[in-house]
């Protein structure tokens, strides 16, 4: 944070967090002061905030610890551990020359190893289990082969294409700012699906708008291309892996992207935004919330319309029976006298036509 210890006593916390962030921040460390009454431990505190550095601007600092009480005297302190987090970035061109985004899709980042760091929370369609069954296995054990770490020179050709994948984007070199592999996995229930991973290099997210590769910063158009800079040269690359159901039969049109091609996809998370990603997240929920609850409406006024056909009809049916019945049953079809009718004796004239009831 480039501050000497003594710069920072006596200080609060306000001094160096940004802005945006200290109301979360307190809010944070207040909910943790309350002290368990049946002896348990307290609640831990985990907070991702900015903090001013001395000579260099904000950074993210990831910050966890819990609250400290002196038995005996009842003052209470927190004590807390922090680090630099480097946040990834990379812009929506690459997303959207790999597809875009699709329906049923999970999102992981992986170290160089292919260990599973982080993942989303619906895996259920790709994976067939839970967000915790993921977290810190390896993703070559859901391809063919099962391997535990990285495949040998003899191992699957889907692993090593994996493999290739990884290192590419590790050097920060993937064309078009991502390597596409499509493949099967094998999730945990034991199911085989065909699947599409699109391996990102993200730099940092403190570097502002990214081109999607080093090699080829001219691969955006001129209208999208003019306000790009490139990636910087010592920026530390994480990988991100977008892994989406390959679609069979007719496949739908990619879905379009709404944001500007050459902004960083991670842009909630850039230090000099003038606001919370906390209340962004908020706010976005609420959208959704409001989205849904929009959906269920539509819905049910369909259902409610298409009742009310049902009914009309079945009224509309039941008039016509009433109708029927009231005035008795009507001739419907014109035929000759019966053969048999026709004899003599009968007492018919033959050849006359008669009507006939149903």
């Amino acid at each position: 944070m480039e501050y000497e210890p003594e710069d920072l006593l006596n200080k609060h916390i306000s001094d160096i967090c940004h802005p945006s962030d200290i109301v979360p921040v307190m809010r944070e460390l207040k909910d943790a002061t309350h002290t368990p009454s049946d002896g348990r431990q307290p609640q831990a505190i985990n907070m991702l905030f900015r903090v001013r550095r001395k000579l260099s601007g904000y950074i993210w600092l990831e910050s966890s610890g819990r609250l400290q009480v002196e038995s005996g005297k009842g003052r209470k302190a927190m004590v807390l551990t922090g680090r630099d987090r480097t946040l990834p970035a990379f812009c929506w061109k690459a997303l959207d020359d790999h597809g875009g985004l699709t329906d049923t899709e999970v999102w992981a980042k992986v170290s160089l190893d292919g260990l599973v760091l982080w993942v989303t929370g619906c895996v259920g369609d790709i994976f067939g289990g839970r967000t915790n069954d993921l977290v810190g296995k390896s993703i070559y054990s859901f391809m063919a082969g099962a391997e535990d770490g990285p495949p040998g020179p003899d191992g699957h050709s889907s692993s090593l294409a994996v493999e290739k994948a990884i290192s590419t984007s590790a050097e920060g070199l993937p064309k078009r700012g991502a390597t596409s592999v499509r493949h099967q996995l094998i999730g945990l229930d034991g199911r085989t699906r065909e699947v599409t991973s699109n391996f990102f290099a993200a730099g940092s997210s403190s570097a502002g708008p990214i081109t999607p590769s080093r090699e080829s910063p001219t691969a955006l158009d001129d209208d999208t291309g003019s306000n790009v800079s490139s990636f910087m040269e010592d920026l530390p690359f994480q990988i991100l892996v977008q892994i989406k159901s390959t679609p069979t039969g007719i496949q739908k049109p990619k879905s379009a992207i709404v944001h500007p091609l050459t902004e960083n996809v991670f842009e909630e998370m850039d230090t000099t935004r003038g606001t919370s990603w906390q209340y962004e997240l908020h706010q976005l929920k609420i959208a959704n919330r409001k989205l849904k609850d929009d959906i269920q409406a539509l819905r049910t006024g369909q259902k409610s319309n298409k009742s009310s056909d049902v009914e009309d009809d079945g009224k509309r049916a039941k008039a016509k029976k009433r109708k029927a019945n009231e005035t008795g049953p009507q001739p419907t079809t014109d035929h000759p006298t019966p053969l048999h009718q026709q004899t003599p004796g009968f007492g018919l004239a033959p050849g006359r036509v008669f009507k006939t009831w149903s």
